[in-house]
């Protein structure tokens, strides 16, 4: 218990000869000292982990940045993301996200080591500084540590739950020689991280934190860019497993830019959908590939397919099927020819609605087919649903081919799955023989990769296709 303690003096008169007292007062102040501290604590720390704040964090590494006594020279500041919370809370609710999120900043404690500072920086990002020798090798090894805290499954109310986590980095004193610039540039690194999708940490680098200081200028760019020509398609051949022959290509969009050089759909898509231009990007790509597929029509060329992405604002903000028969009425190529792939995670979204559009887009005569299989959570009643033309299954998973149990393990389902639904298979990100033998051996009907080259110009597709076809990529 608290007290505070009042003494008044008695007029000794009054309280008897030679006798004088003095009153103490007791007020319980318990509750209020009470609430003082929690609100104190509540202000550094997060309500929900008991990991410090932001704020908080904030403060401690500029201490930690200050303090001369400090034994190591530099200091790795690490963000890290929750990757596939979202989708679980969305579903379950925000009690199992609470306690999803609890056991995350707890596994990621127990990796933590004397000198480390852990914080939770907004629900599903946590900050850690790692303080390190020049020898950043092993601060990498600490973090792929903490990423692989997540391999294992979480137990929520009986439930198997599986999230995994992404990591930025930056280094003090190289790339920041104060706490909110070290963490602004490991969010800089994160961000790179989450759109390479090639490695499960990225380092901080000045290309990565131009492009999202410019992208406001890019945004303005690319609205002339069509006018000025600037868009170009390159295409990448789609080869049949079991003969070894081009049966299709995939068109890619590129961005020549005038200062930067040429640019991929990882830096087109993300300006173009942040400025409202998706829809006339999108566009120009599928005339564009279709006009290029009727001229090798003309010309007798023995191409099968044309195959385009939709990306998912596309889909919702226009009429994707009005756009498919005008391509088809303009151009004149035959049915089945183009193909549109729409993402699995985009059909996710209003499977009654898509399902509908999906069936208009087929009855225009363009095929349609799910790009990216695998990563979408799609389940096999909901595929049954659907009518599409192919299924094509995520490079993540190929480029694990044949040697990672797990992704061998979903790449086998999803083949043998399609081959029951009658539906065709096409792998992308085909990097090698091995994985080549691999998907052979299992039946999928195409492959696409660096393998047999990668995305070229119109022009240049003949000879690509002969030197694929020359080669040997049959068994």
């Amino acid at each position: 218990l608290a007290f505070r303690r009042a003494a008044t003096p008695i007029d000794a008169s009054k309280a008897g000869d030679n006798e004088p007292c003095v009153l103490i007062t007791l007020n319980d102040v318990t509750r209020v000292e009470t609430l003082v501290q929690s609100i104190s604590y509540l202000e550094k720390h997060d309500a929900l982990t008991g990991l410090p704040n932001r704020t908080a964090f904030i403060n401690d590494l500029a201490q930690a940045i200050a303090n001369p006594n400090r034994a190591e020279p530099e200091l790795a500041v690490v963000m890290f993301e929750l990757v596939g919370f979202t989708r679980i809370e969305h579903t379950l609710g925000s009690e199992i996200g609470d306690r999803l999120i609890r056991e995350a900043a707890r596994r990621l404690a127990m990796q933590t080591v004397p000198g480390d500072l852990l914080g939770n920086w907004n629900r599903v990002e946590f900050a850690i500084v790692i303080p390190c020798t020049t020898e950043r090798q092993s601060v990498v090894g600490r973090i792929n540590a903490m990423l692989a805290a997540f391999a294992a499954p979480f137990w929520i109310d009986e439930r198997e739950l599986k999230i995994s986590a992404l990591a930025g980095v930056a280094w003090f004193p190289s790339e920041g020689e104060d706490a909110d610039t070290l963490v602004r540039k490991a969010a800089v690194a994160l961000r790179g991280t989450r759109r390479a999708r090639s490695a499960a940490i990225g380092m901080y680098t000045e290309q990565e934190d131009w492009w999202g200081k410019g992208n406001l200028e890019l945004q303005i760019e690319l609205g002339h860019a069509i006018e000025r020509n600037e868009l170009v398609l390159h295409y990448q051949p789609q080869v049949d497993v079991t003969g070894g022959r081009v049966v299709g290509v995939e068109a890619l969009i590129r961005w020549q830019h005038p200062r930067l050089g040429l640019l991929g759909p990882d830096r087109i898509i993300p300006v173009a959908e942040a400025s409202d231009l998706i829809v006339a990007t999108g566009e120009w790509v599928a005339h564009t590939a279709a006009r290029q597929l009727a001229a090798w029509r003309r010309s007798q060329f023995p191409l099968l397919t044309m195959s385009i992405n939709v990306s998912n604002r596309q889909l919702l903000r226009s009429d994707v099927a009005a756009l498919a028969k005008r391509i088809m009425a303009e151009s004149g190529i035959g049915p089945g020819e183009l193909i549109f792939e729409l993402t699995e995670s985009m059909l996710m979204h209003d499977p009654e609605q898509c399902a509908k559009t999906i069936a208009t887009i087929r009855r225009a005569g363009i095929g349609v087919s799910i790009d990216d299989f695998g990563t979408g959570y799609s389940s096999l009643a909901h595929l049954q649903k659907l009518t599409v033309d192919q299924i094509k299954i995520d490079q993540s998973f190929v480029q694990l081919l044949p040697g990672n149990h797990g992704s061998s393990a979903i790449v086998q389902a999803v083949l043998v799955m399609a081959r029951a639904l009658g539906i065709p298979t096409v792998a992308e990100g085909v990097e090698n023989h091995a994985q080549l033998a691999w998907l052979r051996e299992h039946h999928c009907d195409k492959t696409q990769g660096y393998l047999y080259g990668r995305p070229v110009a119109a022009d240049a597709i003949p000879e690509l296709i002969e030197t694929i076809q020359n080669r040997i990529f049959v068994g």
